[in-house]
């Protein structure tokens, strides 16, 4: 069932960028394969700068189990979506400061002592972006977070070849972590990240679309402080 949901995650993906971008087979030549490594991370970075919003979809891991991702992200900061971790779906929401989870009991198991769990029910768990027990979510809640991990790698960084992933012909820029894919057609922007890690790949779309944010009311809200301390 977890692989099914990325495929239908990852095939819409791929549906709506060939429908809503302009970074298809069919465009124009960006100038991108002729740059240099620094070049293309600047046209790059400047080009998502330029964006107000991104889809993201990945699947790694987290232990033993699979760790898949469907967040929307804002540039103001706004972002919304779900984490799946093994059988566990995470619920996100997040405002740049704050983020809000929502899951069930085994979730929290993993994060706090059983009578916490417990207390949280059903409610909308509020977090600092950054609380050092939840990496997972801390590392898609925030835009620039991800721009900046994404598109300021640590060198080395060498050029690789000009091919084509996720529909979109792209050069490769092989990095100490694994190989980012940044569109060659119309906007130079990231398309792909796949990891030296197997079968650990990102991917990126629906660039400008809307982020329906809504942020839980007090009473869906519990905020992690008050269900001890140590917890975050």
């Amino acid at each position: 069932m977890r692989s099914r949901y990325l495929a239908l995650a990852l095939a819409a993906l791929v549906l709506s960028m060939t429908a809503c971008s302009g970074n298809g087979l069919s465009g124009t030549s960006n100038g991108l394969a002729d740059q240099s490594v620094d070049q293309i991370l600047q046209s790059a970075r400047s080009a998502a700068d330029a964006q107000t919003s991104v889809r993201l979809v990945s699947k790694g891991s987290q232990g033993q189990l699979d760790l898949i991702t469907d967040m929307k992200l804002s540039r103001s900061g706004t972002a919304v979506g779900t984490l799946s971790i093994g059988a566990q779906q995470v619920n996100v929401r997040a405002d740049g400061t704050n983020m809000w989870l929502q899951a069930k009991e085994p979730y929290w198991l993993t994060k706090m002592p059983k009578e916490f769990a417990t207390a949280v029910k059903n409610l909308w768990v509020k977090i600092p972006i950054g609380s050092k027990n939840f990496p997972e979510v801390n590392a898609v809640a925030r835009y620039s977070d991800v721009m900046t991990e994404f598109l300021a790698p640590e060198p080395p960084v060498v050029k690789g070849t000009v091919g084509t992933t996720f529909n979109q012909p792209a050069i490769q820029l092989v990095t100490s972590g694994g190989v980012l894919w940044v569109a060659t057609n119309d906007v130079p922007l990231p398309v792909e990240y796949d990891f030296n890690s197997v079968n650990n790949v990102v991917r990126f779309g629906e660039w400008g679309t809307k982020v329906e944010f809504v942020q839980p009311t007090k009473a869906e809200t519990i905020d992690l402080p008050s269900l001890g301390g140590g917890v975050g």
